[in-house]
């Protein structure tokens, strides 16, 4: 409990896992889940040149149920080639669901701050691959996400009717190995396709948006010095994104011209040093 939410007594999840045969495997998981505003969503503002993010101090507590299914298969398995798949099913129902939205005032600035939806639901599916060749590690993915359309309940407006709006996504991630050199390099990508969002229209209503699709990439390399430290460095956001443009979806259905949302702070790069120590 923090100074203003409560956290329910008990909040129940489920895991289950069955052994269909040598190479397959099946889950099936059920949680609750419960989230209260940090303080960033409540009190932070933040005011530059680009950015002007407020917090929301009347936002409400999140709560969901999320239920899953996985079937594992362990493809290959010899010496120096393994390749496991698995394929996954998820739905999840949020109430009160925190996200943020934009706003222009009556100065012409655009804003971003945070509200609570009263419905919002995520549904779809996953496939992962993981090959293991020698000193390589990829990781290959894919998903396809469905996002609720709240208004789809509306009869009063037109436009998309669809109960989910879809987006894709692709990741690959790869890491090589120097074992003689107790180091490692490593390259992660994602696609993230149109993704559905939330803005204010003229009439201070919200409506759906489809913020663009965009790459993200990272690069990172750490290396093992004395067995107790490690050294770490790398790029974050290669490609530096910064802002991504939405477009909003009218009641006619048509994309109307959107707004850009702060989704970033663009590329940066990294050092650190990392101290382990245990005794056997």
């Amino acid at each position: 409990k923090n100074s203003k939410y409560s956290a329910p007594p008990i909040i129940p999840s489920l895991n289950t896992k069955f052994t269909l045969n040598k190479i397959l495997d099946l889950r099936l998981s059920y949680a609750r889940g419960f989230r209260a505003p940090i303080l960033r969503e409540l009190y932070f503002s933040f005011l530059d040149a680009n950015h002007n993010i407020q917090g929301n101090p009347d936002l409400k507590s999140e709560t969901s149920n999320s239920f899953m299914a996985s079937l594992s298969c362990n493809a290959m398995k010899k010496k120096d080639v393994s390749i496991t798949s698995s394929l996954t099913g998820f739905y999840n129902d949020y109430s009160d669901f925190i996200d943020m939205y934009d706003y222009v005032d009556n100065n012409g600035v655009t804003i971003f701050s945070y509200f609570n939806r009263d419905k919002f639901r995520t549904t779809g599916f996953t496939l992962d691959n993981t090959i293991t060749w020698k000193n390589v590690v990829a990781n290959i993915g894919a998903s396809f996400i469905g996002y609720y359309n709240t208004y789809q309940e509306n009869k009063n407006l037109d436009g998309n009717k669809s109960l989910y709006s879809w987006s894709p996504e692709i990741t690959c991630n790869v890491t090589y190995k120097l074992q003689k050199m107790n180091a490692s390099v490593g390259f992660y990508y994602k696609f993230t396709g149109k993704v559905p969002t939330y803005s204010l229209d003229n009439s201070n209503d919200i409506i759906l948006s489809k913020r663009n699709a965009f790459h993200w990439a990272d690069i990172t390399a750490s290396k093992q010095l004395y067995k107790l430290f490690t050294i770490q460095a790398g790029i974050k956001n290669l490609f530096d994104i910064g802002r991504i443009g939405s477009s909003a979806i009218g009641t006619s259905g048509i994309h109307e011209s959107g707004s850009v949302i702060n989704y970033a702070y663009g590329r940066s790069y990294f050092i650190g040093i990392n101290f382990s120590w245990s005794k056997k």
